[in-house]
């Protein structure tokens, strides 16, 4: 089963539209129900080659020397990269957190005949 909220976050990951895609995963973290649980596995096989680089590449990356000039494109790139690396990250973690929170709400009590009647 999809959901409006999948089919949005599904596309906006594949144009890497990180900010629809951190609202949206915030929203099914918060209030998803087990209908997202598939897409959001499939979000976290697909994108934890890339969260894994990026956490690797926030523990190896020295900070530039100085504050950032016009001329300096060095240190931009480096900045870029490092910001670029930590929205990754959050994305990645996100992910994580919405299938945990997900799950265990979705496998609680309350929901376990739904679940288990589902055809």
């Amino acid at each position: 089963m999809k959901t409006r909220l999948t089919e949005i976050l599904y596309g906006r990951f594949q144009t890497k539209d990180w900010v629809y895609s951190i609202a949206i995963l915030k929203a099914l973290r918060d209030a998803g129900s087990i209908n997202c649980l598939t897409l959001l596995k499939v979000l976290d096989y697909d994108f934890s080659a890339e969260f894994q680089v990026a956490k690797l590449k926030s523990r190896l990356q020295i900070s530039a020397p100085g504050p950032l000039t016009l001329d300096d494109t060095y240190c931009f790139n480096a900045y870029a990269d490092h910001v670029n690396n930590q929205v990754v990250k959050k994305v990645g973690k996100l992910i994580l957190e919405a299938i945990s929170r997900v799950s265990s709400r979705n496998y609680g009590p309350e929901y376990r005949w739904f679940c288990d009647n589902v055809p």
